[in-house]
Order: structure tokens, then C-alpha cells, then sequence
């Protein structure tokens, strides 16, 4: 009886450790699982935030090349309005010059009679009239030089302008360029998060499902077991009661 005794005992403590075993290898193999799990959320989490940086990037070349676009309009606006005033001042010189030819035949036509007036009284009026001429001559002349003046002004102000046109259109190639190849990247990003995000969900399904298999092979062998070893101290109880009658 002594030997069924001790073979019962030996019984239980393979039977415990078993159990032990069977819970310490599920228990690590959920840690595992779950670290797993993290860190397939985790590469899909950093993707994402790729995704929104480069999100982001896009945005600001897109505003950046609106914004250069504008600032181009904007210029060549001033410049045709520019250019219009030019124009304009052309169209004025060349009707002054009109009115000084004007001028100046009136002009050598009183001196003519200037030269050949012998009454003083008309003398006086036609030189009256020479001065008025003159006046007139001058104001045109004044007038052309004036707007001489400004057309060179304003068409050194064009020429700064055509140069700010040229370096904002290297810069809007430069920026649709990088605009371009980050949208590029973008889809390229987009598709390995989709890509990533299908893998995830698959090994989540297959984590989750072996995860499930290991917990109820837990649960089994602690409900075998348990079953067992009730029935192992049921025997040795009747051992002792047997030993004690």
C-alpha cells in the first residue's frame, strides 16, 4: 500500500508540473503573440506617420506653388499695366510732336512777319503772339522730356520686373518638380500602408486564432488535470482511510 501511495504522489507532482508547464508555456506564448501584435501595429503606426508627413509636405509645395503662381500674375498685371502706360506716353510724345511741328511752322511764319511789319502797334502784336508761341513750344518740348523721363523709369522698373518673373518662374519649375515627385512618393507610401494594413489584419486573424487554440488547450489540460488529480487525492484519501481503519 505503501508503494500505491507514493506512486499516487509521484503521479500528482508529474501531473502539477505538467499543468505549470502547460500555463507558464501559454502564458509566454500570449506575451508573444500580443509583443507581436505591437509591433505589427507599431510598423503600420510609423508608416501612417509617414504618410501624414509626406501629406503634409504635399500641402505646403501645393501652397507654395499657388502662392508663386500668384506672386508671377501678380507681376506680369503690373507689367502689362506698365506697358500700357508706355503706350499711353508714346501716343502723348507723338501728339506733342505734332503740335511743336504746329508750333514751330506758326513760329517761323510770325518771325516772317515780324521781319517784314512796319507798324508797331502790329509789331508788338505779332511778337505778343511769338511769346505765346514760344510758351507753347516750350510746355510741348518740357512735356516730351518730362515723359522721356518716365518711360525710362518705368521701363527700368519692367526690366526688375521681367528678372523677378524669371527667378519666381525657376522657382515654380522647382517647386512643381519636388511637388511632382512628392506626390509620387505619397502614392508609393499610400499603397505600402494599404499593403501593410492587409498583412496586419491577416496575421491578426492567425495570431488571434492561435491564441485562441493555445487558451483553450490551457483551459483543457487545467480542467484534465484537475480532474485527474481530484481523482488522485480521491485515492489516496481512501489510501489513508484504508491504512487508519
Amino acid at each position: 500500500m505503501e508503494v500505491s501511495e507514493k506512486g499516487l504522489e509521484i503521479v500528482k507532482e508529474a501531473l502539477l508540473n505538467f499543468r505549470n508547464d502547460v500555463e507558464k508555456i501559454a502564458d509566454n506564448q500570449k506575451k508573444h503573440i500580443e509583443q507581436l501584435q505591437d509591433e505589427c501595429k507599431e510598423i503600420i503606426n510609423k508608416q501612417q506617420e509617414l504618410v501624414t508627413q509626406s501629406e503634409d509636405k504635399v500641402k505646403q509645395l501645393t501652397s507654395e506653388v499657388n502662392q508663386t503662381t500668384s506672386d508671377i500674375m501678380h507681376i506680369e498685371n503690373e507689367m502689362n499695366h506698365l506697358n500700357t502706360q508706355i503706350n499711353n506716353m508714346d501716343n502723348q510724345i507723338a501728339t506733342n510732336n505734332n503740335e511743336i511741328s504746329n508750333l514751330s511752322t506758326s513760329m517761323s511764319i510770325l518771325q516772317s512777319r515780324l521781319s517784314n511789319a512796319e507798324d508797331e502797334n502790329e509789331k508788338a502784336n505779332i511778337q505778343q503772339q511769338i511769346t505765346q508761341v514760344s510758351y507753347q513750344l516750350s510746355q510741348k518740348q518740357s512735356e516730351n522730356n518730362q515723359l522721356e523721363v518716365e518711360k525710362k523709369q518705368i521701363n527700368t522698373t519692367i526690366n526688375q520686373q521681367k528678372s523677378q518673373v524669371d527667378e519666381l518662374q525657376n522657382v515654380l519649375a522647382q517647386k512643381s518638380s519636388q511637388l511632382e515627385d512628392e506626390k509620387n512618393e505619397l502614392n508609393k507610401m499610400k499603397d505600402k500602408l494599404e499593403a501593410l494594413k492587409k498583412a496586419g489584419e491577416k496575421l491578426e486573424e492567425s495570431l488571434n486564432r492561435l491564441l485562441e487554440v493555445s487558451k483553450n488547450f490551457k483551459q483543457k489540460v487545467i480542467d484534465s488535470s484537475s480532474d485527474t488529480l481530484s481523482g488522485v487525492n480521491q485515492c489516496m484519501t481512501y489510501i489513508q482511510e484504508y491504512l487508519n481503519a
